[in-house]
């Protein structure tokens, strides 16, 4: 009878183990599904997940728009709702943001990298930084209560994972930290450039620029355009953006000479970035951007001007836009 007993027991124990080694097993195979990926990002149900700055910084870093696509839809099928479903299902109208950016953040703000939980307000600009290990208190980050002594806090111009990873205070002054903004070849869409006039009498306008975007964990200098439809050539509003260029023409983009330039901070001579003046790119699309730079620190200055036009099947082209961009800081 005690033999039996103990021979349960221990078939018992062996099929508890073995369940258990399954179990782990599979918990362990459920993990690699994420995090062997080329994005290195996991999500915990409520957000997304860098194990290290290190990786979420190759993440972002000049990004390309291809690579940014690819992020996004991958992102779509983890396991969290984004800062992008968040503004589709309220159906917001601003334009703020970035379509990496929204697409890192939960629909709180916030994305955890290496230990360090981050809240990005850009209204209010500022940066909420928490340590994991205080992650019980994710309310009041969320909330950016400032009676927590454990919530630091920065602006969208800190660098701030530097800042929150060295413990440092906020160096927003420090050589440089401009100001973000979007700079237009024309103040007003309905100024834009004519490019294209329908047999039903609208008219579609092109107005290219240059967009630089801070929010403290994340900065991009970019070149963008967008084309719009009015009811004809001297209406002054009630424009509709256009959604498809319809192989009428390809929009060709030009960099100002004598080149594209900016620097990062520190400001050393080896974070100074450039591009080519003259032709730039060429798209089909009938709104675009491409990043000129983008990575985790922000910027000293940077000069940067772009003008558009369109080209024709036939080979022709309309008159270019004036250009659209900023000079800060740069030794132009």
């Amino acid at each position: 009878m005690n033999k039996l007993i103990y021979g349960t027991l221990f078939l018992t124990l062996v099929g508890i183990g073995f369940v258990g080694c399954k179990k782990e097993q599979m918990q362990n195979e459920r993990s690699n599904l994420n995090l062997d990926n080329e994005f290195n990002v996991t999500a915990n149900g409520k957000m997304l997940v860098f194990e290290t700055s290190e990786k979420y910084e190759r993440l972002i870093t000049n990004v390309s728009e291809e690579k940014m696509k690819k992020f996004i839809s991958f992102a779509s099928s983890l396991e969290y709702k984004s800062l992008a479903d968040k503004k589709n299902l309220t159906k917001s109208m601003d334009d703020e943001g970035d379509a990496l950016f929204n697409a890192i953040l939960n629909e709180d703000g916030i994305v955890q990298i290496g230990n360090f939980l981050y809240k990005i307000d850009l209204k209010k600009e500022i940066v909420g930084v928490l340590s994991i290990s205080k992650i019980s208190e994710y309310a009041d980050l969320v909330s950016m209560n400032i009676e927590n002594e454990n919530i630091r806090r920065f602006t969208t111009g800190d660098d701030v994972i530097d800042l929150a990873e060295s413990g440092a205070e906020s160096t927003a002054k420090s050589c440089g930290g401009i100001d973000g903004g979007t700079y237009p070849c024309y103040n007003n869409i309905n100024q834009g450039q004519i490019v294209a006039t329908l047999a039903n009498g609208n008219v579609w306008r092109l107005n290219p620029g240059v967009k630089f975007f801070r929010a403290g964990i994340y900065f991009r200098l970019s070149s963008l355009y967008e084309i719009w439809a009015f009811a004809n050539a001297s209406a002054p509003d009630n424009g509709v953006k256009v959604n498809s260029l319809n192989g009428l023409f390809t929009v060709e983009i030009f960099c100002k000479g004598p080149e594209g330039w900016c620097q990062k901070r520190p400001c050393g001579s080896g974070d100074i970035e450039t591009v080519n003046s003259g032709f730039y790119y060429s798209k089909t699309l009938s709104e675009y951007q491409e990043t000129f730079y983008s990575g985790i620190r922000n910027l000293n200055g940077y000069y940067f001007f772009v003008q558009g036009r369109a080209k024709f099947p036939d080979g022709t082209v309309t008159i270019a836009s004036p250009y659209g961009g900023r000079n800060i800081n740069s030794p132009y």
